[in-house]
Formats: C-alpha cells, sequence, structure tokens
C-alpha cells in the first residue's frame, strides 16, 4: 500500500524527499508556499529534476499539494477571490513541473448561507483555474468537517460543484477521514463505509476519489469540528481504521498522514506503522536502521 505523510518542503521541493524517507513514507504531500500566505514562487532551476530523480530513486509516489487555507473561492469580496484563483494557478503550474498527481483543496465557505447562494461564485472560481490551464495536476476538492459553513460537508455537495462544471475530468475528490466522521459519516464500521462510498459512487462517481488524508478524530460523529487525533487515539478507533484500510476501493489510493505525531511533530513513523498494521501490511523500520537513505 502508499502510506505517507505530509512533509516539509521547506529549502526546497527536492528536500521533501529526504524527510519522507525518514518517516519510511511511500507518498507524500507538500505546500509549495506557507499556508496562510499568498505568496508566489518558483520552482529553482534542477530542483524539480532532483525531486523527481529522488523519488524514483526510493519510491515514493504519488505525490500531492496541498493548497494555502486562504483559499476561499466563494468570498464575495473580490481580493480574496482573485488570489483563490491566482494561488490555485500557480499550484497547478508548480504542481506540473514536479509532475505531482493532484492540488488538495478546501473550496471555502458559504458562512451560513448555504451552498445554492454561493454555487455560482464557486463554479466561476473553478472554471477561471482551469479554462486558463488546460493541463495540470487535478484540483481535489476535499470533503470537509461542516464547520463555518464549509463547502463539500458532503459528497453531494462536491457532486453539484462538479456537476456544474460538465463533470470536468480534471475535477477530483480527497477524502479526509476525520473531516467525514466530523460531517456525520459513520466510518467506524463496514455498513457506514459501504453506505459512504454508495452515496459518493452516486454524487460523483468512485473513480473521482484520488487521495485519502488519513486523520482520527478529536470529535464524534457529525460534530463537525475539524480537530485530527493520532491513528486509533480518537473516536475512528483502530476498529475504524481497520475497516477502512479493508475496503477495495479505498486500499486502492495513497492514504497520506496529516496527524499531530506522537511527539506533536506531525505525521511519524509509528502512525504510519499504526495504519500498515491495521491494513495487514509489514511494518517498516526506522530510517535509522533502514540499509538505505538518502544523502
Amino acid at each position: 500500500m502508499r502510506i505517507g505523510g505530509h512533509v516539509s518542503a521547506a529549502g526546497g521541493i527536492h528536500q521533501a524527499v529526504p524527510r519522507a524517507q525518514a518517516i519510511r513514507a511511500n507518498c507524500g504531500q507538500i505546500f509549495f508556499t506557507g499556508p496562510t500566505s499568498w505568496r508566489s514562487v518558483q520552482l529553482k532551476a534542477g530542483i524539480t529534476e532532483q525531486f523527481t530523480t529522488a523519488c524514483g530513486n526510493h519510491d515514493i509516489r504519488p505525490w500531492v499539494a496541498h493548497a494555502v487555507y486562504l483559499i476561499n473561492l466563494a468570498s464575495a469580496d473580490e481580493r480574496i477571490w482573485n488570489n483563490s484563483i491566482h494561488s490555485l494557478m500557480l499550484y497547478r503550474t508548480l504542481g506540473l513541473q514536479a509532475g505531482l498527481s493532484g492540488i488538495v483543496l478546501h473550496t471555502g465557505s458559504h458562512s451560513g448561507a448555504g451552498l445554492a447562494s454561493v454555487l455560482p461564485r464557486v463554479i466561476a472560481g473553478l472554471e477561471a483555474v482551469l479554462s486558463r490551464q488546460p493541463e495540470g495536476p487535478p484540483l481535489l476538492l476535499e470533503i470537509c468537517a461542516g464547520q463555518g459553513g464549509a463547502i463539500g460537508v458532503s459528497f453531494s455537495e462536491l457532486g453539484q460543484v462538479i456537476k456544474a462544471l460538465g463533470n470536468d475530468t480534471r475535477l477530483g475528490i480527497c477524502l479526509d477521514t476525520c473531516h467525514a466522521l466530523a460531517a456525520g459519516y459513520d466510518i467506524r464500521t463496514a455498513g457506514g463505509i459501504t453506505t459512504m462510498i454508495d452515496e459518493l459512487d452516486r454524487s460523483l462517481g468512485v473513480e473521482r476519489l484520488r487521495a485519502i488524508h488519513a486523520n482520527d478524530s478529536q470529535f464524534g460523529l457529525a460534530s463537525h469540528r475539524d480537530r485530527h487525533a493520532n491513528i486509533g487515539e480518537g473516536f475512528i478507533g483502530e476498529a475504524g481504521f481497520a475497516a477502512l484500510l479493508a475496503h477495495d476501493v479505498l486500499r486502492q489510493l495513497p492514504w497520506i498522514l496529516e496527524t499531530p505525531g506522537t511527539n506533536g511533530s506531525g505525521p511519524d513513523l509509528d502512525n504510519i506503522n499504526r495504519l500498515r498494521r491495521l491494513a495487514g501490511e509489514e511494518l517498516v523500520p526506522d530510517s535509522k536502521d533502514a540499509t538505505s537513505s538518502i544523502p
């Protein structure tokens, strides 16, 4: 299975590879910029080659980037709306250069007004990005916990967005396990998981699901609270993750940790091995005990 985590790309995206290797990840996620900044960046000459070569040498794939948290394609504020479009275009440009498989984004918030009131705005924003950039990694709309009027609290909502854009194949879905539980999907049992996947398939087509953010939840079912916990330490629990990892559709996807980590430093080997154990996969050794390393 492909199990990895969100790692820092500070110092250049090529630096994300040894950080992924250090936690024994075989897939990953990065930010290209600070998550709370509209800052524009460029990839320095040679950096993308170093990144792709290292990924190939160590079989760490696929990679996605997470868009900045400031994105709000539903905003009535022209500055925020335009900055959201330009930031997504920047991430798609950089993602294309680096050979990434997707750009994960939080679509935005209707601030309690309801999706219908802001849907035209969201559609126009996504259409602007896709029409100006025929090529680039797909945009992966992430299911949200629902706090603050976040768009995407259900697959039905995300389906409305994608259908309004003509079912554009450059749009996909990222499933966050913490968000799904908080949104009201009972993913703690095989039956609940089947119900969720069936809704996803009816609303979008299961083939649009491209990545999983693997996070336990500090709060319970339908809490609408987005608070991640380490695997097995929250309300999903080990039994819930075992059921998720056993599902044929979900098992084929990259599982990307965004957990706090056992030492509070983010995704780590312990959480990766928790998922591997629950999936019935062989555990991986600590990097300092590994026979190969990235210089």
